[in-house]
This record gives C-alpha cells, structure tokens and sequence, in this order.
C-alpha cells in the first residue's frame, strides 16, 4: 500500500519520501562508482522491507560479502550479520524486522577497529549483540554496493540509503528515524559528516529504465550534477562537412551526417555505428539525451539503437515510427571511446532494413557518486514507501 510521509520544514515546505526501489533477490542490485568511506568508521541508515527470508541476503558490501558487508537472515544462523573480514564478523540477536514484510528503519554502525562496539538500531532501538569475531582487520573496501555481496542478493524494497563518515551515537540514530517520518538528510544533524544519500526514486536525478536494457540510475543526493555536453554540441550534427565523427562497423558506409541528422541507413544484417575515440572516462556515470527517428515502423521491432556493448551496452529497442525522445544512463568499464551502433535484431533469421536518423545528441557526466541500477526493469520504482 502507498503511503506518502512527509515532515514539516522551516518555510512550511513539506519533505517528501514517494518512491522506493524493488530488488528481485536474483541479480537486482546498485553499483556505485566509489566509496563513501574507505575502511573507516561509519554509520550506513536505510528504510527497508524485506520480501524473502532466505540465506545470505546482502543488504550492501563493498565488493564481497565479507568486504564491509552487511547481511539479514545470514545462512549460518539467520540472523543479521555485519562482516569486515573472513574472521572479523558481528552477528545480532535475531530480529524479527529482518522478515516480517514491513518497513523498518536500519542503522548499521561500523567501528572499524572494533567489533564489540559495532551496533545495530532498527527502528531506532538498539539491538542485542550475538557471536562474534575479532580475528585480523578489516579488508580493503572496494566502491559500495547496495542489495549485493558477491553471488548472494537481497530482495525487497529500499528507501532513502544514507552513509555518514561517523559512528553516530544512540540519540542521533533515534533523530534520524525521526518517529517513522521522512528525513532530510542534506539539512539534518552531521551534514557535514554525510557522504552519500540515495533516495532511491526520489532523488533529483534519480531515473528509471523506460525500455529493458536502459541504464537508470540513483543519484547521491550530496552531489547530483551534471557536467558540460562532452561533445560540446557537436551531436547537433549542424555542419555537414565536418569531420569531428567517424563511422564504424561492417556497415560504416551506410552511415552519413547530412541535412542536419546523423543518418544510419539500411544495410541488411551489418550493423553501423558513430564513434568518437578517447572521450569517455572509465568508471565516471554518464548521461545520454538522443532524439530518434525511425524512419518505417513496418521494420521497428529488428532495429536496436546500443551504446557500446563492451561498456556494458544500454539501448534504445523497438524503436517507432517517428521522433521519439530517449535518456540512458551507462558506466564505461571498458572502453574510453563513444560508440552508438545501428543493431539489426534478427527474428527467425531474418535480417531487418531499417533507416533510422538521430540529433540533439548529447552526453554529460554525472557528478558525485551516483549508483547504476544493474540489471534492474522499468517498473522497479514503486510507489511504496515507510
């Protein structure tokens, strides 16, 4: 059920909590492009519904399970479960929070050198400790992921993740829950101390998949901006006779710029693409704003329009007749260089002719740390919420 909480703030404005983020328990999960803390004492505060009692849930880690790792309902003895190491874990009391299908306000506090002062708060109540290891230190962090350790996922839903570089006592957690209302971090306590803040829908930048394969993503909220165009309007393709783009791929020649379009005519089952070397930063988020033509929707369904695939690939699919107005969101991991390909879909051997045309290109990084929903479909945001 929806429900829409929201807190009085100076001014008479109303802050509001409206969308939260579903995780299938499967592959569902946030990458990050960094670490808001690096093996560092911290306090990680989140809104969380679980919707499965299963081993090894992973609420967030930082590259493994047991790399700054929190789980519920852990395999060994289902309970929540914070890891540092292999043999350096906190294990609590069970809590019946980690499965009973309702919100619950979570805060995680992480002393970095010292296990028995590591607590737990959920719902603003300090939670019993359980066994414990104190073996070796904490393991490097690696960039902070939300609903994955390794193999294992967690599944449910998520609101308003935030990470302060602190251990915040017992009576800042409690301000924080804030009696089940919604919080604002950016003009609470410790803002100062605040180094990452996903609203998970809510955020300004915050952007959902609008076909499967398109890249959303959660901004943090300490940081959401956006750069300059990197290609500085040049994706206006304005000047035909310019020589800033080069084409690409088995069908390069059906590629032209020309009466102000980038144009990538029929070529049968070659594909064609636009590219641009050494532009692209690995690991930065971008953000891709494209106006599409398909020029006959007879042939739409075989035609795909696919942001390098080796980065990994976002695209535009089933494209229709007419222009149609596109952002995707992409990491690179591979390649520096941007490439945007003309895919022919094959559908029982058949190869598709489709001409498509595309302008108003553009490509903009996005500032801060904000986190890649991997693997995630359109209708991930939902409108439930504490």
């Amino acid at each position: 059920m929806f429900t829409s909480r929201r807190i009085a703030t100076i001014g008479g404005d109303k802050f509001r909590d409206e969308f939260s983020l579903a995780f299938d328990g499967i592959n569902d999960y946030i990458q990050t492009a960094g670490k808001p803390v690096d093996t560092a004492d911290a306090t990680y505060v989140f809104w969380m519904k679980a919707s499965e009692t299963g081993d090894n849930r992973v609420v967030f880690s930082h590259g493994d399970a047991n790399i700054g790792g929190f789980a519920v309902n852990h395999h060994t003895k289902s309970k929540p479960l914070l890891y540092l190491n292999s043999s350096l874990y906190q294990y609590w009391n069970d809590a019946p929070a980690q499965d009973d299908g309702k919100w619950h306000h979570w805060a995680v506090v992480v002393d970095i050198d010292d296990m028995t002062a590591c607590k737990l708060y959920v719902d603003g109540v300090l939670q019993t400790q359980g066994d414990r290891s104190t073996s070796g230190t904490a393991s490097s962090y690696q960039d902070l992921r939300i609903a994955r350790g390794d193999s294992e996922y967690w599944e449910g839903s998520m609101s308003e993740f935030a990470v302060y570089n602190v251990m915040l006592s017992a009576s800042q957690v409690k301000t924080l829950y804030n009696g089940r209302e919604p919080y604002n971090h950016n003009e609470g306590i410790l803002t100062g101390n605040l180094k990452a803040w996903y609203r998970m829908g809510d955020g300004i930048l915050d952007h959902k998949a609008t076909t499967d394969g398109q890249g959303g993503i959660v901004c943090d909220m300490t940081n959401a901006t956006l750069g300059n165009d990197i290609f500085g309007g040049r994706g206006n393709f304005t000047d035909n006779s310019d020589s800033y783009w080069s084409f690409g791929g088995a069908g390069a020649s059906n590629g032209v710029i020309e009466d102000g379009v980038c144009k990538f005519n029929p070529s049968g089952s070659s594909n064609c693409s636009l590219q641009k070397a050494g532009m692209l930063t690995i690991g930065q988020m971008y953000r891709l704003d494209i106006d599409v033509t398909s020029v006959d929707s007879t042939q739409a369904a075989g035609t795909s329009l696919v942001i390098d695939d080796n980065n990994p690939y976002v695209r535009v699919s089933e494209l229709t007749d007419g222009i149609t107005s596109h952002t995707m969101y992409w990491r690179p991991i591979n390649n520096t260089a941007f490439i945007l390909y003309r895919y022919n879909i094959h559908t029982d051997g058949v190869a598709y002719d489709e001409a498509i045309q595309f302008d108003n290109l553009k490509v903009r990084p996005v500032n801060g740390n904000p986190g890649y929903m991997s693997n995630m479909i359109p209708d991930n945001f939902e409108r439930d919420t504490p």
